[in-house]
């Protein structure tokens, strides 16, 4: 048996200066797609955000943000460190994690949010979603 390929698509959240609280954008692509994975992209990893070619978020500031990711009603992923999500070792942050496994899960993105423990410098978060579409409605 061949191993299962996923899709992957990128999901950028812009954080205003001002921002402590920020929504995920609403992702029409992925409403009843079942999550894989997500890994962020780092400084390290890219000088500019994929899809608006904008400045993404700088390691300071992903220090200091936590995500909440939510499956209907319920909080699924709660407070969790961005830079947990970080897979790809570099310069700037020599160190790895192994971003939590995410069986299956249709998260519903528009209750999904980035809180920081101060506003950061205006930036993008850009992440990548891996993903199984085959049984989706």
């Amino acid at each position: 048996m061949e191993p299962k390929i996923y899709k992957s698509q990128i999901i950028e959240i812009n954080c205003p200066a001002s921002a402590v609280t920020v929504n995920f954008p609403d992702q029409p692509n992925l409403r009843n797609a079942k999550i894989q994975r997500i890994s962020v992209l780092t400084v390290d990893l890219i000088s500019v955000t994929p899809i608006s070619y904008g400045t993404p978020m700088s390691f300071a500031d992903m220090k200091k943000c936590f995500a909440t990711m939510q499956v209907g009603g319920s909080q699924v992923i709660q407070n969790k460190a961005l830079l947990s999500f970080n897979d790809t070792a570099g310069p700037t942050n020599p160190y790895t994690n192994n971003p939590p496994f995410i069986k299956d899960m249709v998260f519903s993105w528009d209750k999904c949010f980035l809180k920081f423990g101060s506003a950061p410098t205006a930036s993008i978060v850009a992440l990548e979603v891996w993903y199984d579409d085959t049984n989706a409605n």
